[in-house]
């Protein structure tokens, strides 16, 4: 061991830290680490398939922490379904120069702030609450790719061989294609979406 290594251990030794990923994470080394303070904060230790077009293999663990669950976070409104046609006639309606007559700056602005915070929960509704989701471009084609992929990495990890190397790569590209495919056509629909009607730059 050089000097650089040597120096490298000591700090880790120095600062109690255990490195928890023993198992080779490309090829047969181990070059991805990851370490903790604590030698129970990392725990059920897995390899997953490799992401897009790396060659480095997926580090997956559950961390083991506490959490204080506090209220739900902040209201989410539909800006798409919002009226604004109707929000625009309630600035229009309001006194605006008698209301910030002999204000300073900061006032007149925390009292336009609040108009519009209290004309969003007249004139948008409230978004439903809804569970996890895929990105919106995803397709379920795409979806069942991943699967391939994963599937065939995991014989590939399992029966290293040419074989089945060359198929991993293969569909590993494949899904490459796909996503970058979807992507862009998605953005360009999006683009079209917003210039139709800015409002739906919010949703992005």
């Amino acid at each position: 061991i050089g000097t650089a290594q040597e120096e490298w251990i000591d700090l880790i030794n120095d600062w109690y830290l255990t490195q928890h990923f023993l198992i080779p994470t490309r090829g047969n080394r181990i070059w991805n680490l990851v370490f903790t303070s604590d030698l129970h904060a990392v725990y059920e230790v897995m390899l997953g398939c490799p992401v897009a077009g790396s060659d480095h293999n997926l580090l997956v663990w559950d961390f083991n922490f506490k959490i204080e669950v506090g209220e739900k976070g902040d209201t989410k409104f539909n800006y798409q379904k919002g009226d604004f046609v109707g929000l625009n006639d309630n600035l229009y309606r309001t006194p605006w120069i008698d209301i910030f007559n002999s204000k300073t700056v900061s006032e007149m602005w925390k009292y336009f702030h609040n108009a519009l915070i209290d004309s969003r929960s007249k004139f948008a509704p409230v978004c439903a609450e809804a569970g996890q989701r895929y990105t919106l471009w995803m397709k379920m084609s795409i979806k069942i790719l991943i699967c391939k992929r994963n599937k065939t990495w995991q014989r590939f990890n399992l029966c290293p061989t040419y074989q089945t190397k060359i198929k991993y790569k293969q569909i590993r590209n494949k899904v490459m294609r796909a996503i970058g495919k979807q992507k862009s056509k998605y953005e360009y629909q999006l683009a079209d979406k917003i210039q139709g009607n800015p409002v739906n730059l919010i949703l992005c």
